[in-house]
């Protein structure tokens, strides 16, 4: 059984990693706001992250069906 879960563990180390610094900068972003854990701030943090998660959905919508590739240089 630990074996098992040190290994699923292992195998996803990057999405791990990933959720620990995004958890550690919203932290930081709320510990450092002048009017700390609010209703309206995380509304506008909401607000923000809705807004960047539609670009980033059209932009692997067009990378899907068309083949489109939008790196730079």
């Amino acid at each position: 059984m630990t074996g098992d879960l040190l290994l699923r563990l292992r195998y996803n180390s990057g999405p791990l990693f990933a959720l620990g610094v995004f958890l550690a900068m919203f932290i930081v972003f709320l510990i450092l706001h002048p009017k700390g854990l609010s209703v309206y701030v995380m509304e506008t943090a909401a607000n923000q992250g809705f807004g960047l998660s539609m670009v980033a959905m059209a932009q692997t919508v067009a990378v899907l069906t068309a083949g489109l590739d939008l790196s730079v240089g």
